[in-house]
């Protein structure tokens, strides 16, 4: 089997395995991983001090407050969300302080990504201007209201796991031909989804390439796993890949709930049970409720950031 592992050592490297012949040069998509488009580094930092105990609201926002084109951001979408208060918000950690410290992380990767995503359409995932970003928002917000509804304690860190588990599909688009899409096609009427079909042609899917962009901007080793083994969590049971897992078929599942609902297929049978069990929902009706409670706040998120 290909592809790519990560260790439980959040220091150590993706390393190759096994490799199959395949018709699209691997080491040219894992270079292409390896050079795209440098994060801004206030964001990585930020990212790496908001998984550590020690550091408070005040030394996030003297990070931020460096940085010209955030600070106006954040305090633009501050003011926009907070429009009922009597007082504007005028710096940056009072902003942090109402908006909240991942949702602030989440909101400034939104705004260094989400306009250049916005505009991408993506033929070999059927992605339409704005379809990519809508879906990692739509993903985040699901990480985000998860823990509302499973007894299992949910890091707040999987939202931005799942805010960037689809960006892999950036890199793997340029290696995705007419004839590869077609194949993927045929594996998919065969009843594979879409990495399950990656990995037959490729030996690599979009969920490791965008564990290795992660890895490339030096984001924290848990929103690498995050990233990278949504599709398949068991590999590494982690309640963050478990989590992504849950918003991965959350965004299927709105995808789809404007077709044929009478005939559609219960959502809940297409994610891992090995899941469900180690979340532990709290009640059976779990998955009407968080895509009830998904969709009042996307409606909320989208009208109050513009996203």
């Amino acid at each position: 089997m290909g592809g790519f592992i990560v260790s439980d050592d959040p220091n150590q490297s993706y390393e190759t395995v096994e490799i199959l012949p395949s018709i699209v040069n691997i080491n040219a998509i894992i270079a292409a991983a390896n050079n795209f488009n440098p994060l801004n580094p206030t964001v990585v930092k930020l990212s790496t001090m908001i998984l550590d105990p020690y550091v408070g609201i005040k030394e996030m926002a003297n990070l931020i407050a460096y940085d010209q084109a955030l600070t106006l951001k954040l305090l633009k979408a501050a003011n926009s969300a907070y429009v009922g208060r009597a007082m504007r918000i005028t710096n940056v950690q009072d902003a942090i302080s109402f908006i909240g410290e991942y949702q602030t992380l989440n909101l400034l990767l939104s705004c260094t990504l989400g306009s250049e995503l916005l505009a991408l359409k993506l033929e070999a995932y059927k992605a339409a201007e704005g379809d990519l970003w809508h879906d990692s928002v739509l993903s985040s917000i699901t990480a985000e209201q998860a823990p509302r509804f499973f007894e299992t304690s949910v890091p707040q860190v999987a939202t931005t796991g799942a805010l960037l588990y689809n960006v892999g599909k950036v890199v793997m688009a340029r290696f995705i031909s007419g004839e590869i899409m077609e194949y993927i096609s045929i594996c998919k009427a065969g009843g594979k989804d879409q990495i399950e079909a990656e990995m037959e042609i490729l030996n690599v899917h979009y969920g490791e390439i965008g564990g290795l962009i992660a890895q490339h901007w030096g984001l924290p080793h848990e929103m690498i796993v995050g990233i990278t083994f949504h599709h398949d969590p068991d590999i590494v049971k982690s309640s963050i890949s478990d989590v992504t897992h849950i918003c991965h078929n959350m965004v299927d599942y709105f995808r789809t709930e404007k077709g044929d609902e009478e005939n559609a297929e219960d959502p809940v049978l297409k994610i891992n049970p090995n899941v469900i069990e180690r979340l532990k929902p709290n009640s059976d009706d779990w998955f009407e409720k968080l895509a009830e409670a998904v969709k009042e706040r996307f409606e909320k998120v989208r009208s109050s950031y513009g996203l």
